[in-house]
């Protein structure tokens, strides 16, 4: 495993070049986790990643990444996240409290029935979110997921209601189901 830790303080981490680690990275930082250029290339390689930040990549610079399992967590400021996954994810669990998380992925998949998605708004564009019996949990406010493109299915299962809602599968189907009250009224 390998551990990146700046102490306390607002030290940040900025990606200049890549880490590529078989197993996991762990980052653990008060300050942001950034890349210094958008420029595509993947930051960080590894089995599995978690991050504990202020705040993950920039709104146009998005953290690159090609993991297959995917922590994070920049609640302890409502921070946002701007991510991209090269393949796809085997595993979630991102909490931004209400920050925004913004991430683009290949097919996205959970097994287990913790809530995978916690923010404000969640903006998502994939090949595909979740699989038949086993629901992507989100606790957000505004839900935006995208997998048109694709095809791709979508299995969601909201826990607090919603008061936005953007789906698009294209000639995929959706599964949606909300503990909660639907309000949008865009």
């Amino acid at each position: 495993n390998l551990a990146i830790n700046t102490g306390t303080g607002t030290d940040a981490v900025n990606f200049v070049g890549a880490i590529n680690f078989p197993n996991l990275v762990t980052i653990i930082t008060d300050g942001a986790v950034t890349d210094n250029a958008a420029d595509g290339v993947t930051d960080i390689t590894a089995l599995s990643l978690s991050i504990s930040a202020a705040s993950i990549g920039a709104s146009g610079n998005d953290l690159d990444l090609a993991v297959d399992s995917l922590t994070t967590n920049t609640s302890a400021v409502n921070g946002d996240q701007f991510l991209n996954e090269a393949n796809g994810l085997t595993q979630v669990n991102l909490s931004a409290g209400s920050g925004d998380i913004t991430l683009k992925a290949g097919a996205i998949t959970d097994a287990d029935v913790t809530t995978d998605f916690t923010a404000d708004a969640l903006t998502v564009t994939a090949t595909s979110f979740g699989a038949s019996g086993n629901n992507i949990d989100t606790s957000v406010n505004s839900l935006s997921i995208d997998t048109s493109a694709s095809g791709g299915d979508q299995f969601i299962h909201e826990s607090t209601g919603l008061s936005d809602l953007n789906l698009n599968a294209g000639s995929g189907d959706i599964t949606l189901v909300d503990e909660g009250q639907i309000s949008d009224t865009s």
